[in-house]
């Protein structure tokens, strides 16, 4: 809650309002109950076609919270890839075996709901692929 309304109300230069309530609605990104309830509020300054891109926007938040949920930077890289209707998430991190990995399970049920795409994660030890 906190985080919704400082970064709606703090004024940033060259920043439109339209950008800090998008903005504001993905940070705290939690639920999509409350996402529509939060739209409904800005339904004057933010679209209806800007609810699917809100909600994919914050499910990614969700994703970057849960792979570094103990602050430990444990995942090193992510890649992502999408082999036909599967999408494969491949992290690179210190162990195989990570409380992360096990959290990230919460997550990729809504992010499949909301990508509507099946996701699975393939865990790599240390092994950082180049750019």
């Amino acid at each position: 809650q906190p985080t919704f309304y400082l970064l709606l109300n703090v004024l940033t230069m060259g920043v439109t309002h339209r950008d800090r309530v998008r903005t504001a609605l993905i940070a705290p990104f939690r639920a999509g109950k409350t996402l529509k309830t939060r739209l409904q509020t800005f339904g004057d300054i933010v679209d209806k076609e800007d609810e699917d891109r809100l909600e994919a926007l914050g499910s990614l938040v969700l994703l970057a919270r849960a792979l570094d949920r103990t602050m430990s930077q444990q995942v090193r890289a992510v890649q992502v890839t999408r082999k036909k209707k599967n999408v494969v998430l491949q992290c690179y991190g210190r162990e195989e075996s990570l409380l992360e990995y096990e959290l990230l399970q919460d997550v990729l049920q809504r992010f499949q709901r909301t990508f509507k795409a099946p996701f699975t994660i393939v865990a790599k030890m240390k092994e950082v692929p180049h750019e």
